[in-house]
């Protein structure tokens, strides 16, 4: 089965992109929330915009 450049592909790629940079968010979001553990508002503020990444990761993957 030979895979051109498909719609498929081009999704798997950006989610793949997508999933590299989330890697990264959490990781700097998690050093960030020890910094931001006296600011717990600010601290919800970047966990609900990773969590919002996310879903948009699993919309894009169905």
């Amino acid at each position: 089965m030979h895979w051109s450049h498909t719609a498929h592909d081009y999704r798997f790629g950006a989610c793949r992109n997508l999933l590299a940079a989330g890697t990264t968010h959490i990781a700097s979001a998690a050093q960030s929330t020890m910094a931001f553990q006296r600011r717990p508002l600010l601290a919800s503020i970047w966990w609900s915009r990773i969590l919002g990444n996310i879903e948009v990761l699993q919309i894009l993957h169905t």
